[in-house]
């Protein structure tokens, strides 16, 4: 028996080695989207920050307030004026309640700041802060 290779090299027939490198490229095309869909899963929470965590609710757990509280990037000075206005973002507020506790009276005067950072600033006290809280009190009879 004779038998002829037609063409053939090796192991593979020039077709099987185009369905291999077809089927390699679909593999890595899966591979990249899940490479890509498990990035956008893992830092997804991060694009809805805002919303989540500084919405009317505010802040849900002083954990989440601690991994989302860094301190604002300069130019941003934590001063009086900024804990006291109320187109500060809540998270800037939570960090000056959190890090400086002289400005939490200040923080306390913020209509922005909600029940729960209020809460926390009168169990932390500081200076001030009795006072403020009279005077907020006093304001709302």
């Amino acid at each position: 028996m004779n038998f002829t290779n037609h063409g053939r090299t090796g192991k593979h027939t020039s077709a099987a080695r185009q369905r291999i490198t077809h089927q390699q490229r679909q593999q890595t095309d899966r591979l990249s989207r899940v490479q890509s869909q498990t990035y956008q899963a893992k830092y997804a929470h991060y694009e809805h920050t805002d919303t989540h965590l500084g919405g009317s609710d505010g802040p849900q757990t002083i954990e989440t307030v601690r991994q989302f509280s860094a301190p604002p990037r300069p130019p941003q000075q934590l001063n009086a004026n900024l804990a006291s206005d109320p187109d500060t973002h809540i998270l800037v507020l939570w960090h000056i309640a959190q890090h400086i506790p002289r400005l939490r009276k200040w923080v306390i005067a913020n209509s922005a700041a909600d029940a729960q950072l209020l809460e926390y600033i009168a169990q932390q006290g500081g200076p001030g802060v009795e006072q403020a809280f009279e005077a907020l009190f006093s304001s709302m009879k």
